[in-house]
């Protein structure tokens, strides 16, 4: 039986703790290509490549499968999206995207416009020079349409992390689509139509030894799964049903996981075992009493700190971060760096972006999260248009 939603005063103060977590697992992925020139292993059949890096690569070695921060991303975004639709006083369509694009575009474009303006570099110039003087100018709008990730000589251009923001807005845009589905099939249903979906087109990824149809890799279905999954545990805890996964021990999910980082085989389908450890990892912390979610102490504060800021992080510290090694050798054009050495100051450069980013969250997100509520405000307004569609 569903039982009444949890009110929507309850604050779950340790998602920003998991945000945190998730981001500076990114920082310490994308530190290693501007210091070794490389970011991971290759593969030699089906099994990871340990002497094609360089030996003070192999130190950071766990560093290299950072990049499971964006897995971790998703489904706290999936929880989040899910959680927020389903506690607000205003359920119609037309106000949750006005919400997800005041919280997510205004930030994304001025970060977009920056990095075109003061920071275009051989991305660019390599673009034009492809394809003419205009392909810059399709590469920029492609980008401010969120449609960059389907085109694969623009999904990483300008800044390498704008795939991810392209591809959770293509989520929102279909999120109606999967509560219609847990409505009509259920959430087994719906979560069941999203895993076949999502685990086919990852095996035809490998099918195609990483490198799919164009059209295939970039649909958001590609992550539909991963991203469901931290919905439908939303859902349990909002209505007071077993959560997700709950039953689950943590080994089932976190084997397969690490066995992906290493199996060819099973390295398609690591960033759907990443998301699943995020999701059992959110259930177990729902779990605890309600004076676990949030923890006394310097480092549990600077955590939750770093978590609030944690978008405008991601927004912009990939294009920064590259630009470490290029600084340090305009700055000392004698001076050698060890690999090491440079690694650890691109690495104190991201935090100095975080810093940064308080400044960011302060003037640029919090007026525009600001602006969406007033827009809200005037389209729910007394006499305004009603909503008619509705799922």
């Amino acid at each position: 039986m569903t039982t009444a939603a949890k009110p929507a005063s309850d604050r779950i103060a340790f998602l920003d703790h998991i945000r945190a977590v998730a981001l500076l697992l990114v920082l310490v992925f994308h530190s290693l290509n501007p210091a070794f020139g490389v970011n991971s292993l290759g593969w030699t059949g089906w099994f990871r490549d340990f002497g094609g890096v360089p030996k003070s690569f192999l130190p950071l070695l766990p560093c290299s499968f950072a990049w499971a921060g964006v897995a971790v991303f998703f489904a706290v975004s999936g929880f989040c999206i899910h959680l927020s639709h389903e506690r607000s006083a205003q359920k119609s369509w037309r106000v949750f995207f006005i919400r997800r694009f005041f919280r997510i575009y205004p930030p994304y474009l001025l970060a977009l416009c920056l990095f075109w303006v003061f920071l275009p570099h051989d991305r660019l110039a390599g673009e034009a020079g492809a394809g003419g003087a205009g392909a810059g100018v399709g590469q920029f709008l492609s980008h401010a349409f969120l449609v960059h990730n389907f085109q694969p000589a623009w999904a990483y251009a300008i800044n390498g992390s704008f795939w991810s923001i392209a591809t959770e807005f293509q989520l929102y845009l279909i999120y109606p689509l999967l509560l219609l589905m847990s409505r009509r099939l259920g959430w087994r249903g719906a979560l069941c139509v999203a895993a076949v979906l999502e685990t086919g087109l990852r095996t035809v990824e490998f099918l195609w030894d990483f490198n799919p149809p164009v059209l295939l890799r970039p649909l958001p279905v590609f992550y539909w799964f991963s991203w469901a999954a931290g919905a439908r545990l939303a859902d349990d805890w909002i209505y007071g049903r077993p959560l997700f996964l709950s039953k689950i021990p943590a080994l089932v999910l976190v084997l397969p996981m690490l066995a992906s980082f290493f199996f060819k085989p099973l390295f398609s389908y690591s960033f759907l075992f990443i998301s699943l450890v995020a999701v059992k990892w959110i259930a177990s912390w729902l779990e605890r009493p309600e004076g676990h979610f949030s923890r006394p102490g310097v480092g549990f504060e600077l955590l939750r700190r770093i978590g609030l800021v944690s978008y405008g992080v991601y927004l912009l510290h990939q294009p920064l971060l590259d630009l470490v090694p290029d600084l340090l050798h305009g700055a000392f054009p004698h001076v050698y760096f060890h690999p090491l050495k440079l690694y650890a100051l691109t690495l104190g450069a991201g935090g100095l972006v975080c810093l940064f980013c308080g400044l960011f969250y302060q003037w640029v997100e919090q007026p525009s999260i600001e602006a969406g509520k007033w827009v809200i405000r005037r389209v729910t307004r007394p006499g305004a248009r009603p909503e008619r569609v509705r799922v």
